[in-house]
């Protein structure tokens, strides 16, 4: 085989590789893009959930001040009843706070290996255009010095 056969057929070879690198590299960004949005959501659903609880809380708090502070005669059974139903209010939004946290975190790890993978992607599509341009600098050193000896 020729070297100039030779040349177009490695070139033809790297440029099929630079294509399946891009191809793999655009999905990858796609997929992380995605776990971006994810991630958002997820930190969204927190932040919802913090206020929620803060708000569970305060309620809490003001049923306490608004008991102990009242001159009023209420019943001990309907005090009990009150603080145990917001006291059971604040715990499952505690809960959901918990179940939010977890939903971020899972929601970053799945962002970070997507980072990487797409990362690494990024790496070898370089490297497979760098291949690419070195073969197609030295297929035409290579005919430039067979015009020249041709000449």
């Amino acid at each position: 085989m020729s070297a100039p056969r030779r040349f177009s057929t490695l070139v033809m070879v790297q440029r099929r590789r630079v294509e399946q690198a891009l191809t793999r590299l655009q999905d990858l960004n796609v997929v992380q893009r995605q776990r971006e949005l994810e991630r958002e959501e997820a930190f969204e659903n927190w932040e919802d959930s913090c206020a929620a609880y803060r708000l569970e809380q305060s309620r809490l708090a003001e049923e306490i001040a608004t008991n102990m502070g009242s001159g009023a005669q209420v019943s001990l059974r309907s005090q009990v009843s009150r603080f145990a139903g917001a006291s059971v209010r604040c715990e499952a939004a505690r809960g959901r706070l918990a179940g939010m946290v977890r939903a971020l975190e899972i929601a970053e790890l799945n962002l970070a290996s997507a980072s990487t993978a797409a990362g690494e992607a990024r790496a070898l599509y370089r490297r497979a255009l760098t291949r690419q341009d070195a073969l197609l600098t030295l297929a035409a050193s290579w005919n430039a010095a067979e015009r020249k000896r041709e000449a």
